[in-house]
């Protein structure tokens, strides 16, 4: 089911098709480097395993309700333990202005969709990332010393683990 916040609409999906789309854009705007930090290089067989609909929930962001719609970006739920799981987001170039209310709407999936807490490890180096889930009503547990390691610069750095639930995004909203 398609759901909806202000100009930005998320729609469930997870056909290897759909995902393979999110995977080349994510390559052609240099996005799937950062999406996939610790590679070498971006791989599409990597992606395709931690976005598998047996173990992920897969949403494609567009600002228009029609899915025919050039992607906004696009999000993923992984790692589930219990009500718990972790966010990933992808934001595409010209909607970085969108990248609150996507955060927003994909947590409103994900607590609508019965989770109670979701979870997110980011790279201290990516502070664009760290800002979007703070205006998004997320809030940080703590740093883990050497948790990310990002290939790019060729070692570990700070991971910020932070964390949002139903009650911490509905004092945001209002």
């Amino acid at each position: 089911m398609t759901r909806e916040l202000r100009n930005i609409h998320l729609n469930p999906a997870g056909g290897a098709e759909d995902r393979t789309r999110i995977f080349e854009r994510m390559s052609q705007e240099g996005r799937a480097r950062i999406v996939q930090y610790s590679l070498p290089e971006p791989s599409l067989e990597e992606w395709l395993k931690c976005t598998d609909p047996a173990k992920a929930w897969f949403g494609i962001l567009h600002t228009e309700p029609c899915a025919a719609q050039p992607e906004a970006g696009a999000a993923w739920i992984t790692d589930f333990c219990g009500k718990t799981a972790f966010v990933h987001f992808v934001v595409f170039r010209g909607n970085g202005h969108l990248c609150r209310d996507m955060c927003r709407l994909t947590c409103q999936w994900a607590f609508d969709g019965g989770l109670a807490c979701l979870l997110g490890l980011i790279p201290a180096v990516n502070r664009a990332a760290i800002a979007a889930m703070r205006a998004s009503g997320w809030q940080e547990i703590f740093r883990i010393p050497q948790a990310c390691y990002v290939h790019r610069l060729g070692r570990c750095v700070d991971g910020v683990l932070c964390h949002v639930t139903p009650k911490l995004f509905k004092e945001v909203l209002q």
